[in-house]
């Protein structure tokens, strides 16, 4: 248990501290994205994703777990560009169209949204290695958004970490069923 702890641990540690990937498409796609214009869209992602994960029988088999990572790689991948996009857009202010008292509770339901998403899917799917390649860069992204954020809003670290922590402890009883 203590090893499952430590990997997911490292994980989360590792999303927080890189950036890695190609997420050009994004950023060529759409130059004036804004606070807003990422929330809609991460929304319109996951509800897809959402909507895959509903139609996934409980405990499908490994082609069926599979099939489902490959419906779902675009909208991972399409959430992935859209964060990294919103990182280096984060920076001009243009990007903040809401309002400052508004800027906590946008940034935390757009986290909850996204690691709320991914739960349900690791939930349904388990952690089959075709879907750790679309989730490692989201959460490397989400990190390195939440990174660039923190400095403008303070305390953003500390709120997401809670959030982090509750969808860990399933991870790590996904994680500890195939063990």
């Amino acid at each position: 248990m203590k090893a499952v702890f430590f990997s997911l641990f490292s994980l989360a540690a590792g999303a927080l501290a890189a950036r890695t990937g190609n997420f050009g498409v994004m950023a060529e796609r759409d130059q004036t994205i804004t606070l807003s214009t990422l929330t809609e869209t991460v929304k319109t992602y996951t509800s897809s994703i959402n909507t895959t994960v509903v139609s996934i029988a409980e405990n499908p088999t490994t082609v069926e777990q599979n099939a489902a990572v490959v419906a779902l790689a675009p909208q991972i991948e399409g959430i992935t560009d859209t964060l990294h996009a919103a990182t280096k857009a984060a920076a001009t202010s243009v990007f903040w169209d809401v309002d400052g008292t508004e800027l906590l509770s946008t940034v935390l339901a757009l986290v909850f949204e996204i690691v709320y998403t991914v739960k349900a899917l690791v939930t349904k799917l388990g952690l089959v290695s075709g879907l750790l390649v679309y989730l490692k860069p989201l959460f490397i992204t989400l990190g390195s958004l939440v990174a660039a954020l923190d400095g403008t809003i303070g305390g953003l670290l500390v709120e997401v970490e809670a959030i982090v922590q509750g969808v860990l402890s399933t991870v790590a009883d996904v994680l500890a069923t195939l063990l």
